[in-house]
Order: structure tokens, then sequence, then C-alpha cells
């Protein structure tokens, strides 16, 4: 990661960057286990330091292209990354305490309110901020979800709960965040 190979870029980044870095690494062997309380704890901690350090580093706070290539765009896809990450530990969670529908935590409608969600501010990022990194994860992960829902494969996803609904709003939801993403750059490219 950046801060590994340039330590000290900007003050402080180096310690905190690398424990956010351990802390993806822990989530995952927690999740593997099926310690699902546990493993939303962690990630939600690893969302909050992330969210830290994207105040500093957001492209906003930074004066150049080459900054917010260097600085903020490892953040940025983490950062975005870790909410998906987050949504989908607590519904691993919730449904460890029952709320399964057809053997999948949660149901339908919820997991729509989610896709909408962080495509919502996928637009918010890449329109206000011009964050096209963070949009990028936030399309990327509702086209991920369209695959799930579309794609039949027994070993990842049950067949059974497969939804076309869900499927349709993750695909215009990613094509919503693409768009926003288009749009933002005609206004940089305007300006």
């Amino acid at each position: 990661d950046l801060c590994e190979e340039v330590p000290n870029h900007r003050s402080g980044c180096a310690r905190e960057t690398d424990v956010g870095f351990r802390h993806r690494r822990s989530v995952a062997a927690i999740v593997i286990n099926e310690f699902f309380l546990t493993a939303l704890v962690v990630i939600a901690a690893y969302l909050g330091f992330l969210i830290s350090a994207y105040t500093d580093l957001a492209p906003r706070t930074l004066s150049s292209v080459e900054q917010v290539v260097l600085f903020s765009v490892g953040v940025s896809l983490n950062t975005s990354w870790a909410l998906v990450a987050t949504l989908v530990s607590f519904f691993q969670y919730v449904g460890t305490l029952g709320w399964k529908t057809d053997a999948v935590a949660g149901n339908v409608p919820v997991a729509c309110g989610g896709v909408v969600f962080v495509g919502y501010l996928g637009c918010v990022q890449a329109f206000l901020e011009h964050d096209f990194a963070w949009a990028f994860v936030a399309a990327w992960a509702c086209m991920g979800i369209k695959r799930m829902q579309t794609i039949p494969e027994q070993a990842r996803f049950p067949v059974k709960a497969m939804n076309s609904t869900l499927a349709s709003i993750a695909t215009y939801t990613a094509y919503v965040v693409m768009a926003v993403m288009a749009a933002s750059v005609a206004t940089l490219v305007v300006a």
C-alpha cells in the first residue's frame, strides 16, 4: 500500500493505514469461522478508521491530480468497499438471529434499499466531491450483486434465493452511478 511505500507522505498515515489494512485481513479470518458479530464490529471499526483517514485525504482536500492519485485513490477505494462490506456483515449477523428468507440473511426489499443507498453515496461522491474511485467501487459492487442474482452458481449463492428485481435494481443503480461519474467528468472538463 501507499503508506508502506512512502511512509512519511503525510503525518501519521503510515501507522493508521497499516493498522487499517491489518483490520481488513482480520475480518476475512473471522468471517470464514462464522463469528459474524465479531466480524461486524471489526469491519465497522475499520470503516470508522477509513472515514477518519478519508476526511484528510479526500480528493477535495488535495491540490493536484498527482496528489489525488498518490494519496486519495487507495483510501477512497477502501472506504467505499468497507461500506459495502459493513452492510454485508450486518446482513450476515442478523441472519444468525433468524432474519432469513430462502436461507439468505435479510430480504429483498431491504437488500434493494442497501443497493440504492450504496449507489446514492457513489453518486454524491462522484458529482459533489469528484471522487471517482469511491463511485467506481459503488458501481462495481452493484454489478457484483447483479451477477450474483442472475448467474446461477449454487456454491456461491442459493439459486432458490435469486431475485430478478434485486438484479434489475442493482444493474440500473450501477448505470446511474456510471452516468453521474461521466457527468461529473464533463463538469471538470468544461470548468
